[in-house]
């Protein structure tokens, strides 16, 4: 007696049932990848907050600048000798020691020209330092500004994920009356390259008490980028 084979209809039932599960699991697994990558992200971030927290102990509890004057500019890059005009992100290397904690494994930009006469660093820059603005103005960002000046630095916003820009923040957002109001909307709106959302639609954030966290879209309160206490 001869082995009875599948029918096209058997076959055709076997391959819409794989295509099925195909469709159902490869969301899933594309979500834990990325989950994955969230938690590299996260590592990242804290110790870039690590090393800048460091900084501070070294050097009176003060902050570096924002950015830097005139005077300052065309100096070695500690990570590739390069002239640069240096940004926090160049100061604190020395204490992190390690340039790939700068990008972001979901961050697929490519290396950017940046700083001093238009020096490319070779760097992808996925993090970027709270640029300090409330209520529509800003702080002297040339000025360091000092540990014990941060009212709430559980509540204020040290470093997040950003589109390649060393001082993000909601540049011309016009903020809530409401503190409590998120205005992530508002600044993605005016310019995608002071915020990003990576992660499962959400960024990675940390804060000037040394703590990060996850947030989503749509759920970081206006008075976390302020100095002050509402």
């Amino acid at each position: 007696m001869g082995r009875r084979g599948f029918t096209l209809i058997e076959l055709l039932v076997v391959i819409a049932i794989i295509a099925i599960l195909a469709a159902i699991l490869f969301p899933v697994f594309a979500k834990a990848r990325e989950k994955a990558r969230q938690s590299s992200c996260l590592s990242n971030i804290k110790q870039l907050s690590l090393g800048m927290l460091q900084y501070v102990q070294d050097y009176d509890e003060m902050f570096m600048q924002c950015r830097f004057p005139n005077g300052q500019d065309n100096v070695p890059s500690p990570m590739d000798g390069s002239l640069i005009s240096p940004t926090w992100s160049e100061v604190i290397y020395p204490y992190v020691k390690n340039s790939q904690v700068y990008r972001c494994p979901s961050d697929s930009a490519r290396p950017t020209t940046f700083g001093a006469a238009g020096t490319n660093r070779g760097h992808v820059w996925s993090y970027g330092r709270n640029m300090g603005y409330f209520n529509g103005t800003k702080a002297n960002i040339s000025n360091p500004y000092p540990m014990a000046s941060f009212q709430a630095p559980s509540e204020t916003i040290m470093i997040m994920e950003a589109n390649g820009c060393s001082r993000p923040g909601p540049r011309g957002t016009a903020f809530p009356a409401d503190g409590g109001t998120s205005v992530d909307t508002a600044m993605y709106a005016y310019n995608t390259a002071t915020i990003t959302f990576r992660h499962n639609d959400g960024l990675n954030l940390s804060y000037y008490d040394g703590h990060c966290k996850w947030s989503k879209y749509g759920g970081t309160p206006a008075r976390q980028y302020s100095m002050e206490v509402d």
